[in-house]
């Protein structure tokens, strides 16, 4: 019995750390996507604030 929780818990804190793995690469995409579709004036790091700060919003 205490194998089966401990698994389910690792299984747990593996979903945990793959999601926020993919939340990091969303929030990269996304960022390199509004650099290439703005013009190239705007500083790339205050783009990557601004999609961050946007996705912080949405969810």
């Amino acid at each position: 019995m205490q194998n089966t929780r401990l698994l389910a818990e690792e299984a747990h804190n593996g979903l945990i750390r793959f999601f926020m793995t993919n939340d990091v690469f969303h929030f990269m995409y996304e960022a390199y996507l509004e650099v290439r579709e703005t013009s190239q004036t705007r500083c790339p790091r205050l783009l990557a604030e601004e999609a961050h700060k946007g996705s912080l919003a949405s969810s």
